[in-house]
């Protein structure tokens, strides 16, 4: 009684009286899988639509959410009164309408039957699908564990690499170092048994020591002792051998100053001098000028 007062109030104010003859057979020839048709549609329409537009403002947004809510409460009253005009016209329907849902609802039931006999089916495969991927994954965990062990390996490997490459750069500079400290203790030792030869006299053969090579060797000494500063006080060998050239010096020196004083008195006494004598004073000037300066003041200071 409720819905047919509120059809018949909606139709009146709609057109100003009873529904026509049209409109009723209109009504009354819709179908009840049509009127499902429209009903799921209306109410998938209203529950799954979202909203057109967002607005900015606090009003509108409230406006907004007005309108959606009103959008989303289905009337079914209304739904019914677009679709029968008069109480006669849904009772005259509710049984096909009561047939229709009752085939719909069984075919509902045959569907969800079919669908849970399908999944079951489809539970074994799914769990071994699921166990596959497990295992997949903990294979693909394993790999990246393994990958990564290995990076840390070539790491460790690179930076032993690195260490050791250091280390024979290292030694490398250190062994052309020693290589050159040792052609340099051959030149020295070379040196210094030249200058002892020079320095030697022999009464027989060679009564003057030969002051022109003495000379040359005397600079040369000297320049080959001012590598090996730095081992003097560590290397007693060095030590020794600086003091064998220091000897061979000084024996040079006193010969040429003792030459020096034997030619003055020999000059003094009017004996001739020789000339090999007057060649090796110019020699053992030669080594008074290779021993430095503090030699040569020296030499002056004996004959003023």
């Amino acid at each position: 009684a409720a819905v047919s007062s509120q059809s018949v109030a909606t139709v009146g104010a709609a057109d100003g009286g009873p529904p026509s003859s049209a409109t009723a057979a209109a009504a009354a020839a819709v179908s009840p899988d049509a009127l499902l048709d429209a009903l799921d549609f209306s109410t998938n329409s209203r529950y799954y639509s979202a909203p057109a537009k967002e607005e900015t403002s606090k009003q509108d947004d409230d406006n907004d959410e007005h309108k959606s809510q009103q959008q989303h409460d289905f009337d079914p009253i209304a739904f019914l009164n677009q679709h029968y005009y008069t109480e006669q016209q849904l009772v005259s329907a509710l049984p096909t309408l009561r047939s229709a849902i009752s085939t719909r609802l069984t075919t509902l039931d045959d569907s969800l039957s079919t669908t849970l006999r399908h999944q079951a089916s489809l539970a074994p495969l799914i769990s071994q699908d699921v166990l596959h991927a497990r295992n997949a994954v903990h294979q693909l965990a394993s790999r990246m564990h393994s990958v990564k062990t290995q990076a840390l390996q070539s790491e460790s490997a690179v930076i032993e690499i690195t260490r050791d490459m250091k280390r024979l750069d290292y030694a490398k500079r250190h062994l052309q170092r020693t290589i050159t400290a040792l052609k340099r203790l051959h030149m020295l030792l070379h040196a210094a048994e030249q200058l002892r030869m020079a320095a030697t006299i022999d009464p027989s053969t060679c009564p003057i020591p030969n002051y022109r090579a003495a000379s040359q060797l005397i600079d040369a000494t000297r320049l080959l002792l001012g590598h090996f500063d730095g081992y003097m006080n560590s290397v007693p060998k060095m030590r020794q051998v600086r003091d064998a050239i220091g000897m061979l010096n000084s024996q040079l020196r006193e010969g040429a100053v003792n030459l020096f004083h034997e030619v003055g008195f020999q000059q003094a006494e009017e004996e001739e001098t020789a000339p090999m004598v007057v060649g090796a004073l110019s020699d053992a000037c030669l080594v008074i000028d290779a021993l430095g300066e503090k030699s040569k003041q020296d030499f002056v200071r004996e004959f003023i």
